[in-house]
């Protein structure tokens, strides 16, 4: 059985689709260890590194793949510090030096 997935930031900020490329990751790790086999089909990339506009996934395998799927439908809301700006509480920059 084959089962597809779409991520998208939708109008977000930069943050969201750095968000969408962490959790394509995670997703494809997790499927993996669930045994089913993950493939990353399209992507749109982001204005910055490891990030994504939009993230289209497969996974294959048994009846499960259909279950682990639609626990991943809906709305995912992200709550953490921006990779991408100065943060004062820590005194330094984001990784990529922006």
């Amino acid at each position: 059985m084959i089962r597809r997935l779409q991520i998208t930031s939708g109008r977000g900020p930069e943050e969201c689709g750095w968000v969408v490329f962490q959790l394509v990751r995670f997703l494809a790790r997790l499927g993996g260890r669930k045994g089913f086999k993950a493939d990353l089909i399209e992507a749109i990339p982001g204005n910055y590194p490891n990030t994504f506009k939009s993230a289209l996934i497969s996974f294959e395998g048994e009846q499960e793949v259909k279950d682990f799927v639609q626990d991943w439908e809906g709305t995912i809301q992200w709550t953490g510090r921006s990779p991408f700006i100065w943060d004062e509480s820590y005194g330094k920059t984001d990784q990529y030096g922006i």
